[in-house]
């Protein structure tokens, strides 16, 4: 990933700046309780009767569930910012709801879940080179200015 980015110095600044911030909380991140692992829109359905339902609970077991509304939120932010613009709006605001009320019921800092969520997006920017498509630099690049937006 390192190697990829050094061809472009802009991208290089910015990922040493996020690793700079990230690289000391996973250090000292440790499993908090149980979570999902995975959790994100698409592992959400709508039953017949209306009701929401978590699936896919194969990653389930010790982790964090701060972590897991951190990916919640980076996967809606990453909709933002590369989905139809139609998506976009509804996701952004989405994000922010869901944020506030996260941080509202369960009386977490705002700094830790800016920290989850700035991981997570930094984890979905390496399918950018895992996976590359014909626009990869530029998502990659942009991908690194949402961690780093994320982060302050």
């Amino acid at each position: 990933f390192e190697n990829v980015a050094r061809e472009n110095v802009e991208t290089t600044i910015v990922l040493n700046e996020i690793m700079d911030v990230l690289d000391s909380f996973i250090e000292t991140w440790k499993p908090q309780g149980m979570a999902h692992n995975d959790f994100y829109d698409d592992q959400l359905i709508v039953t017949p009767d209306g009701r929401m339902a978590l699936v896919d609970f194969e990653e389930a077991g010790p982790g964090d569930p701060l972590l897991d509304v951190g990916n919640f939120l980076a996967h809606l932010r990453w909709t933002t910012r590369f989905g139809s613009s139609e998506a976009a709006q509804h996701c952004a605001e989405y994000r922010r709801l869901f944020r506030d009320k996260a941080l509202e019921r369960f009386g977490w800092r705002s700094r830790d879940l800016d920290l989850r969520e700035a991981m997570c997006l930094f984890r979905d920017c390496t399918n950018m080179v895992r996976q590359p498509r014909e626009d990869w630099e530029y998502r990659l690049r942009e991908g690194l200015l949402l961690v780093q937006e994320t982060l302050g």
